[in-house]
């Protein structure tokens, strides 16, 4: 093999890494926010069937806040979520820790891509009688969007409204207008409590 033609080998190769590599990051975002949206709606099934199964309202939160852990992320975005049982004197007991979303995932909060995570219906607030919680690493500062699952498996969200909420990577910005390349939709229907995803 003379010179010249290790020399042509070694630029096709560079060639086809230049390539190659944008699309594997690409698709490595892909995937991380396909795994979100799959954790979140295991996550939120587990909850409609300890509903059912419990015959006991079981409460969704999705947690804004700073996350301390990811510098260049929002300054404040939803990043977790956690599920509640409701006991019969109406006090919240957890079911779990506080679940993060994988880094450099978060749920986007604009009215146009996360209605459930935006609507000031499902503002928690906290009051002497609901102590507001303080989350690991994290204290009281974060605000909260929740839900509630029947025991009939339905929920407590308003039939009024189109409820879903949008992940999407970090590095695509929150509070969009319009969904990025890479998103992962979660519908919820508010009278069946039933579950469906979209996906690019």
């Amino acid at each position: 093999m003379s010179l010249l033609e290790l020399l042509v080998v070694m630029a096709i190769i560079g060639l086809l890494a230049v390539l190659v590599v944008p699309s594997a990051g690409v698709l490595t975002r892909g995937t991380s926010v396909t795994q979100a949206a799959d954790n979140v709606e295991a996550t939120l099934r587990l909850a409609r069937q300890y509903a059912k199964a419990r015959n006991r309202q079981i409460e969704c939160r999705f947690y804004k806040y700073v996350n301390p852990e990811m510098p260049g992320s929002p300054p404040s975005a939803f990043l977790g979520i956690q599920i509640f049982l409701i006991d019969e004197g109406g006090v919240a007991e957890p079911l779990g820790k506080l679940q993060r979303l994988p880094k450099g995932i978060l749920l986007d909060s604009s009215q146009t891509l996360s209605p459930l995570l935006s609507d000031a219906r499902l503002a928690m607030s906290w009051t002497a009688a609901i102590p507001q919680p303080s989350l690991p690493r994290i204290g009281t500062s974060y605000g909260c969007q929740a839900f509630r699952f029947r025991p009939n498996g339905s929920t407590n969200l308003p039939p009024d409204t189109n409820w879903f909420f949008t992940l999407n990577g970090i590095s695509d910005g929150d509070n969009l207008s319009e969904p990025p390349a890479n998103y992962a939709t979660i519908q919820i229907d508010p009278i069946s409590g039933s579950l469906t995803t979209y996906r690019p």
